[in-house]
């Protein structure tokens, strides 16, 4: 049987010699899917998503590990080339850490990155900056809005840069880091994220943050291909249960019934909501 040489180049994983006809069609199928809404397309090929590129024989790096066990599970003999290998022997800087958040950032490490899903709470930044403490290495931190950035830079080093997805253009400039951190990961598109994964340099480590990590359309697979797969997950139930973090009380008040059958939208919202001075006081309360 065929022994195939798994070679990285760029943030891609490269297939040689040409898969057979065979295991093409097994490669298709674990890296290919119909997005939503494909029977109301003009043509239903549009809707096809494939991430192997035959033509360069080729696939994003965050599926390496997708791909090694699809060759496995069908046995496949291959040679692994990608570059970099488990961190699991680094020491991690996780004074503080609670101790979850000490098994994501050691699972992070032996993964050689990926995607850490915490509930909001669970202090998955607090995590990141144990990270880049640990790796010690040039930092990019990418968030989705200007308020994150100030969030961000109050508490890391100054030599840490954060950016806003909507602010890099610069293969260049995005390529000088060893360490890139992709915030809030489930708020970007998929497209956003390849463009700028994809380009970074060879050697780069990612690390994607999300109390959801996975967006509810079909692109979850290329959100995968940029920032590797989940390595550490925890639910927010668990947390709770631990003792992490403390569950909701909920309490309902009951207010004044208003008359709002022949009212329009922004006159229901100004009675109801913006002017409704009982359900004000209440809040106040």
């Amino acid at each position: 049987m065929t022994e195939y040489k798994l070679v990285q180049k760029g943030r891609w994983i490269h297939i040689s010699p040409a898969p057979t006809h065979k295991m093409l069609k097994r490669i298709e199928d674990e890296f290919s899917y119909i997005k939503k809404g494909a029977q109301y397309m003009p043509n239903p090929n549009w809707a096809k998503v494939k991430l192997y590129q035959p033509g360069n024989k080729r696939l994003p790096i965050g599926l390496y590990s997708r791909l090694k066990k699809l060759l496995t599970k069908h046995n496949y003999p291959y040679k692994n080339g990608a570059v970099g290998g488990s961190l699991g022997d680094l020491k991690p800087k996780d004074k503080g850490l609670y101790d979850f958040q000490k098994s994501a950032l050691k699972m992070l490490l032996i993964r050689n990155g990926g995607i850490l899903q915490i509930p909001t709470g669970g202090g998955k930044t607090r995590v990141a900056i144990s990270a880049i403490e640990t790796l010690n290495r040039p930092t990019l931190v990418i968030v989705p809005t200007l308020d994150l950035v100030k969030q961000w830079e109050v508490q890391v080093d100054k030599d840490v840069v954060v950016k806003t997805y909507q602010s890099l253009k610069s293969k260049s400039f995005i390529q000088k880091f060893e360490f890139v951190i992709f915030d809030e990961c489930h708020r970007v598109a998929a497209k956003t994220l390849q463009l700028i994964g994809l380009n970074l340099s060879e050697k780069a480590i990612t690390l994607g943050l999300s109390a959801t990590p996975f967006m509810r359309d079909d692109d979850n697979l290329k959100v995968e291909s940029v920032l590797r797969p989940v390595v550490y997950k925890i639910s927010l139930r668990e947390l709770i249960k631990e003792g992490y973090l403390v569950d909701a009380l909920v309490h309902y008040h009951h207010l004044e019934t208003m008359d709002a059958d022949f009212m329009d939208y922004p006159t229901t919202y100004n009675n109801y909501i913006l002017n409704n001075h009982e359900r004000n006081a209440k809040i106040v309360e």
